[in-house]
């Protein structure tokens, strides 16, 4: 279309194929002591198995906001999928070596290669409960698996922006020539699987322990419970960015860190009072 707006279209089919395992177990061991167990395991695979509007083949996204792009459209290949050079060491002047895909001695568009997609294989989350006497005891935990996210901090060069701590002590310098970071420079690097790190991660999302008070005596109140509450207390991760955990649009800012905040742990004391 020329000279109208953006109109919504079927351009394509995807495929999610997978299984999903879940399991729900109650018991009371004795008078005293009560437990249970709900657990989810979910493996799915995501593909993009045909494409139906020629405007949609090849489409490019996931743009960076350094004129660079992340991501490309392509039957057989995950929705969102990365679509990058390929850095294959550091060279004598600190600068970062890229693969030649194709051989003809060039870096440009054809030596892009597919490197995964931000969708995870498999997303795992249980819930346990256990009650003693007049103690109980709640947690909650998830996590992701098999999908890779893309450090879009690292890639920012426009000036005063903050790097990770490991860049700064690592980059590459005539004095300490470095094999996996470049030297420090103001220059756009092009998108590339050094910025790319696994999504992984296990979190603890809620931790409750509860004291139930006996109320027998009481003439006021028919419960009283106190507890303590931690909200996301653990999170495992591999990525060295704030957060793996990056949704939005498939072609756009899904599995991109640009400017996530940090996943906050918060820690709470409360009472629970029934009349």
């Amino acid at each position: 279309t020329f000279g109208f707006d953006p109109f919504l279209s079927h351009v394509g089919e995807i495929s999610n194929v997978g299984t999903e395992i879940s399991i729900n177990w109650i018991d009371n061991l004795n008078d005293n002591l009560s437990y249970s167990i709900e657990s989810n395991l979910s493996y799915n695979k995501n593909e993009l198995s045909k494409i139906t509007n020629q405007f949609f083949s090849n489409q490019i996204g996931g743009s960076i906001n350094n004129g660079q792009y992340t991501k490309k459209v392509s039957v057989g290949q995950p929705l969102g999928s990365f679509f990058l050079y390929e850095v294959e060491g550091i060279d004598d002047k600190g600068q970062f070596l890229y693969k030649n895909q194709n051989n003809d001695n060039e870096i440009n568009e054809e030596d892009r290669r597919f490197f995964g997609s931000f969708i995870p294989s498999i997303s795992i989350a249980s819930i346990f409960k256990i009650e003693y006497k007049n103690i109980d005891i709640n947690l909650d935990l998830y996590g992701n698996f098999g999908n890779v996210v893309y450090n879009g901090k690292k890639a920012q060069r426009f000036g005063n922006e903050n790097i990770e701590q490991y860049v700064f002590n690592n980059r590459w310098t005539t004095g300490r020539p470095s094999s996996t970071t470049q030297k420090a420079s103001n220059s756009v690097p092009l998108s590339s699987n050094y910025f790319l790190e696994s999504g992984d991660f296990f979190r603890i999302n809620n931790l409750t322990i509860g004291y139930t008070f006996n109320s027998s005596k009481s003439k006021i109140f028919k419960n009283i419970r106190s507890y303590i509450t931690a909200k996301n207390p653990l999170v495992l991760k591999r990525f060295s960015g704030f957060t793996p955990e990056l949704p939005g649009d498939p072609l756009g800012s899904a599995g991109i860190e640009l400017d996530a905040y940090p996943t906050l742990s918060s820690y709470f004391i409360g009472f629970n009072l029934s009349f």
